[in-house]
């Protein structure tokens, strides 16, 4: 593979769980199979000291992904997760299952960018998994779209969810919003 940050090239991981922050940059992240964005509990590791010393420092636990520009995550042989919470604060975030489904239960957001969620499967969205766009959203899954009622979608612009089979739709909002399926269109189910 290419090296971190050569040529933008992204990193490429092979785990189960994924918590990552860039406070003043991107994250990149190729995944070789499925992928769960959630938490990695505190960790301590021992730093060594010239002296020969040993030091332990602690940790804290990160939960999610986040950016202050870039988000992007692919997973090449599987589906991506969303556990907990993802965000791009000042550019695009994108999230593309190349052989999967991608299952949204916790908040997708692209503060002042662009979004877009792609699977080469399903699209689930729980009530909990809010996707929010400051520019255009793009949501589309080759097999069916599901939104549990309460998901909300939200862009700042264009909205699209393009279904390759049906589409559940739960709430849309944008300033045009375009939804499309191969099959049927029908409104989420109010519990």
């Amino acid at each position: 593979g290419e090296a971190a940050g050569a040529n933008n090239g992204p990193l490429e991981t092979n785990v189960t769980t994924l918590a990552a922050s860039a406070t003043a940059g991107n994250v990149y992240i190729s995944e070789a199979d499925d992928l769960i964005i959630g938490s990695v509990p505190a960790i301590a590791i021992n730093r060594v000291g010239l002296d020969a010393g040993v030091t332990v420092v602690g940790g804290s636990v990160l939960a999610g992904v986040s950016a202050d520009d870039f988000l992007k995550i692919e997973t090449v042989a599987g589906g991506i997760t969303v556990n907990e919470a993802v965000s791009a604060t000042n550019n695009d975030l994108l999230l593309d299952a190349q052989a999967g489904d991608i299952a949204v239960n916790n908040t997708v957001t692209a503060t002042a960018g662009n979004a877009s969620l792609l699977a080469s499967a399903n699209i689930t969205q729980s009530a909990a998994g809010d996707v929010t766009a400051g520019g255009t959203l793009d949501v589309e899954a080759q097999g069916d779209i599901t939104m549990t009622d309460g998901a909300v979608s939200t862009a700042g612009t264009n909205l699209r969810y393009l279904a390759g089979n049906n589409l559940v739709v739960g709430s849309l909002v944008g300033t045009n919003v375009r939804a499309e399926a191969v099959a049927a269109i029908t409104m989420a189910a109010t519990e």
